[in-house]
């Protein structure tokens, strides 16, 4: 998306996250999490999902995420891996 617009009820959108250059160190065994929401408070404002402006919305609006996974709509998450010697 070039400008931000509100999703619509139903609708499948194709999002590509740049999440930072960062690095965990993940032992064998050990397993990663993806959690997906649509904010990320407090690294930035409280997101009242009602489309207005920031710090106007008298009341929240709940909102729901959904990953679709399927051969019409495959999500992946791509993990570069570096294997210590």
């Amino acid at each position: 998306m070039d400008s931000p617009a509100l999703v619509r009820r139903g609708e499948v959108v194709r999002y590509e996250l740049d999440l930072f250059a960062t690095s965990y160190l993940v032992r064998r065994g050990h397993r990663l999490q993806v959690d997906v929401s649509s904010s990320c408070f407090d690294r930035y404002d409280r997101n009242p999902n009602d489309g207005g402006p920031y710090g106007t919305a008298a009341v929240p609006v709940v909102a729901h995420q959904r990953i679709h996974h399927s051969a019409l709509h495959p999500s992946h998450v791509v993990l570069p891996v570096i294997r210590r010697a």
